[in-house]
């Protein structure tokens, strides 16, 4: 079933094509190409099957599965970016009724490959899970239009052009995936924390042991949890702290003790800072 989402983009409105300008001559298997595709009601896109170009697809409407030649599995989803490599094989399955809609951008096979050699292009990553972006598809609509217009004599001058809207692509992944990557950190960072709040945690030493740098862990931390590293420890060991007033005969001194307080006195006073209570308080008063 196709979401209200998926239509509200302006692909309803433009009719599929495809634009293909060669480059070098007659003779020349070099060339740019840009279009618009609608596959409704196709299921098998592509199976097991290589390309001599590059091409770069960005999913503008539907779902499907992008198959690597290694056996890994990539969902496609509105905003989806999937690639295609010279000489690698792949195979993309659209789901038949979520109404495909795409456009695309494909690069001759020798250039292809001096960019891919060069590293400008990443065959590990062909996939990039993104959101749905309007200015994104935007910007494949006006290199379609371009290069549509473009006189042969200045075709040249659509490869920066081309490189430009590929740069922006993997500029939108980077991001997307250091953000999923710190939060992936603080997720593993706080569930430590919750679990372990009773030992004494170094926090230096605890992100060495994660191959993580200290100061980029700490914004993160904050950033995602409005609480640094230690505040959120903190916490943690006073609501545990809590919790064994209530639930427990401990004395206020067993409880310190055991939340990692060199005496009595420390605990108090960080339990009365945090709470606004002694633990003698809260006890009398929850207890």
């Amino acid at each position: 079933m196709v979401g209200k989402k998926d239509m509200l983009s302006g692909i309803d409105s433009r009719a599929q094509q495809i634009v293909r300008r060669s480059m070098g001559g007659l003779s020349s298997r070099e060339y740019l190409g840009a279009g618009i595709m609608h596959k409704k009601g196709i299921e098998e896109d592509i199976f097991d099957r290589s390309f001599e170009p590059y091409v770069m697809v960005y999913v503008v409407r539907g779902r499907g599965i992008y198959r690597d030649n290694k056996g890994n599995s990539y969902e496609l989803t509105p905003g989806s970016l999937f690639q295609r490599f010279p000489g690698v094989p792949h195979q993309t399955v659209l789901e038949k009724d979520s109404n495909w809609a795409e456009y695309f951008l494909d690069i001759g096979p020798a250039l292809s490959r001096a960019l891919i050699a060069s590293r400008f292009m990443d065959e590990e990553n062909p996939v990039f899970p993104l959101k749905p972006d309007p200015s994104l598809e935007n910007l494949f609509q006006d290199y379609l239009e371009t290069l549509k217009r473009c006189p042969e004599e200045e075709l040249n001058k659509m490869i920066p052009e081309a490189l430009s809207l590929i740069h922006r692509v993997y500029s939108l992944f980077a991001l997307h995936k250091d953000s999923r990557d710190e939060r992936e950190m603080v997720d593993r960072a706080r569930n430590y924390f919750f679990h372990n709040c009773e030992k004494r945690i170094i926090l230096e030493e605890y992100c060495e042991n994660n191959g993580w740098g200290y100061e980029r862990f700490r914004k993160a931390f904050k950033k995602n949890t409005a609480l640094s590293p230690g505040q959120f420890i903190i916490q943690r060991r006073i609501d545990r702290a809590c919790e064994w007033l209530i639930a427990t005969n401990m004395s206020i001194k067993e409880i310190g003790s055991r939340l990692g307080y060199p005496s009595p006195y420390e605990f108090s006073h960080q339990f009365k800072k945090v709470t606004g209570r002694s633990p003698r308080e809260y006890r009398k008063q929850l207890g």
